[in-house]
């Protein structure tokens, strides 16, 4: 998306905010016309999550909040960028000068700090989605 539709976007509030809008209204399009939609993207505004919401009828939106601790977002940072982020390099960086809005109600919640591999991570997203 950032690479396409988004790549006239830089990483301020507002343009963070354009990015989600516009992963948010493809997605609607898409499920408008019976496909299963899985959108993976850091969206750190909950107004932002809350208005790609509404564009959904109930239950075609389900959020995934992959809760991690920005301690070990810094240790699993494998691009460097949350040292450079730090050191003032990387402006705007979400947990470090620009905030995260954990999600008050998330459909799912993952606790990634509790040691759940990927695919039992999953099979909780899985689990909710079969019992729907």
């Amino acid at each position: 998306m950032r690479n396409g539709l988004c790549k006239d976007l830089s990483f301020s509030k507002e343009d963070r905010e354009e990015n989600i809008r516009r992963i948010g209204q493809v997605a609607h399009q898409m499920v408008q016309t019976d496909f299963i939609v899985v959108c993976a993207f850091i969206s750190p505004f909950r107004d932002s999550r809350d208005k790609v919401r509404a564009l959904f009828q109930k239950g075609q939106f389900i959020e995934v909040f992959v809760d991690t601790p920005l301690e070990l977002c810094e240790e699993r940072d494998v691009k460097g960028l949350y040292k450079k982020a730090r050191a003032g390099e990387v402006k705007e960086f979400t947990g470090i000068d620009s905030p995260y809005e954990k999600p008050l109600q998330p459909e799912v919640c993952i606790k990634s700090n509790n040691n759940l591999t990927v695919k039992e991570s999953a099979k909780l997203i899985i689990n909710y989605l079969e019992k729907r």
